[in-house]
């Protein structure tokens, strides 16, 4: 479940600590501390997100309401890099950020993780034409295809079409499952139903210290895209 509680205009606003007390958290006491203040203050407040990492109350015996919520966590993409070989981790690091491909029925088609500008930046089905126009400007195709915010959409934006195509193994959706899309003479966004348990199993002996909690939240049930959806739309536009 995607709760926060909204920690606009506080005296000491945690967000703008948030990406440096990610950089380098053996020395982050400092830059930790206002958001160890604000979890002591908002006992609503159930996430903490720093960077790309999340955090849920529990998780670890004293979490981090005892300024140790960085022992506790090994963000999923620390962990997957380091069950690869030096070779593999250069073979991606060295994979282009955008892909641009001629599909047939929808002609050159531009393929990115996040948007076409930006690697990490927040796109959803409820961005504003006026931010979508700022992405895609100096885009040439007409189709872009993007994913990150792990929810499926198919959207027109002026002349351009705009696809998220959901997210196979971390879906945020109605109902578990892999989400897909197949382009082929169009756009199908698909969800294609696999064994839960047996993937849940196999996850739980990967060794992952976080494994449980993800399986429990991503797994075997999964956050609801329109909640998810208005959820990082506020994050992207609150500043």
């Amino acid at each position: 479940m995607l709760t926060r509680i909204d920690l606009r205009g506080s005296a000491q606003d945690p967000r703008a600590l948030l990406p440096r007390a990610a950089m380098d958290v053996t020395a982050a006491t400092e830059a930790v501390k206002p958001i160890v203040e604000a979890v002591r203050d908002h006992p609503g407040l159930i996430w903490v997100w720093v960077r790309r990492a999340m955090w849920q109350r529990g998780v670890g015996a004293d979490w981090i309401t005892e300024g140790k919520v960085f022992d506790h966590v090994l963000e999923p993409g620390e962990f997957a890099a380091g069950q690869l070989s030096g070779e593999q981790r250069d073979f991606l690091a060295g994979l282009p950020l955008t892909v641009s491909l001629d599909v047939d029925g929808l002609g050159p088609t531009l393929f990115c993780h996040a948007s076409p500008r930006d690697d990490e930046e927040i796109v959803t089905s409820l961005s504003s034409p006026e931010r979508l126009d700022a992405m895609l400007g100096g885009v040439a195709e007409d189709v872009v295809v993007c994913g990150h915010t792990h929810v499926q959409y198919d959207r027109l934006v002026g002349s351009r079409r705009l696809v998220n195509a959901g997210s196979v193994g971390m879906p945020y959706a109605e109902e578990p499952g892999a989400y897909w899309a197949l382009l082929d003479g169009g756009v199908e966004l698909r969800r294609t139903a696999y064994d839960l348990e047996e993937a849940a199993e196999r996850m739980r002996a990967s060794g992952w210290p976080q494994a449980e909690e993800f399986v429990r939240d991503n797994v075997l049930t999964v956050p609801s895209g329109d909640e998810a959806s208005r959820y990082f739309e506020d994050l992207a536009t609150r500043v």
